[in-house]
């Protein structure tokens, strides 16, 4: 009887010990999430981030700007379909993209996902292809007032949009600074 208890004592205390790192981690993550969800913003709901995206059309990249877990977070892809049709189709069949009715100088069509998992991506279909112009585009489709710009081959470290929000929920309401 002896040696079935202290069996069943060592497999609980190997699985106990197993699960400490995973409980720590999840309670830091709570604990930045807490943090972002305190700063303030003008926005009713908080701070709100809108990624700009010029050039990119690999989906690695794409789904990595997608990773984050804050709630105020779109991604905005900027191609031109004409100039750009293999790689416009291959994003409109991956996400599911569906056309949304916008009015907007340069813009030819705006998509949304079918899918809920992509539910942030917002696909722009630009008349012409100058990076400028793609972020021009971008930034007049945003719902949230921070934009972030991002060109072909940048991928986001972890947890980096919650801190970002963090730091921008320290500064006072108004101010106007870079974040590096």
């Amino acid at each position: 009887m002896k040696p079935i208890l202290l069996l069943l004592f060592a497999a609980t205390a190997a699985c106990v010990g197993a699960l400490l790192p995973l409980i720590s981690r999840a309670r830091s993550k709570r604990l930045l999430l807490n943090a972002v969800r305190r700063a303030s913003s003008d926005a009713p709901d908080g701070i709100g981030i809108s990624v700009l995206c010029s050039g990119v059309t690999d989906a690695a990249q794409i789904e990595n700007l997608l990773s984050p877990e804050y709630s105020r977070y779109e991604v905005i892809v900027v191609l031109d379909a004409r100039r750009h049709a293999a790689e416009f189709a291959a994003l409109t069949a991956r996400y599911h993209m569906i056309r949304v009715e916008w009015v907007c100088s340069g813009v030819r069509a705006l998509g949304r996902s079918r899918r809920r998992c992509f539910r942030r991506l917002v696909l722009v279909d630009r008349a012409q292809d100058s990076e400028a112009g793609d972020f021009d585009a971008a930034a007049s489709v945003a719902t949230y007032d921070y934009l972030l710009p991002v060109r072909a081959g940048c991928f986001l470290l972890p947890g980096s949009v919650e801190r970002l929000v963090a730091e921008l929920g320290e500064g006072r309401p108004g101010s106007l600074d870079l974040i590096r």
